[in-house]
């Protein structure tokens, strides 16, 4: 679960684990429009706070992976598979960077 919701008086309590989730949640003035209407409570308050001791088994994504050039994909299949090696010398290839 990436939230936990409460309502205390005329405010909507959320805690989210990320200050990014809390942005995105933030942004949907759509939805919190939709929540005042439905509830016909137009003073309605959203708080939203970053709580990540909440969120114990949340994980934060890593960092995004830089593309491999052609030659480091090919030594990581030789190193997974060095009978590759031998593949490409047998059929004359020349990889990329070699």
């Amino acid at each position: 679960m990436n939230t936990f919701i409460q309502l205390e008086g005329k405010t909507i309590k959320v805690a989210v684990p990320t200050l990014f989730i809390k942005e995105l949640v933030l942004h949907e003035t759509d939805l919190i429009a939709e929540i005042r209407s439905k509830f016909q409570a137009e003073d309605l308050v959203l708080n939203v706070d970053v709580k990540k001791e909440l969120f114990p088994e949340y994980e934060e994504l890593s960092a995004i992976k830089t593309k491999l050039t052609s030659r480091e994909i090919y030594q990581k299949m030789v190193t997974k598979n060095p009978a590759l090696k031998d593949l490409v010398v047998t059929l004359g290839l020349k990889p990329e960077g070699e």
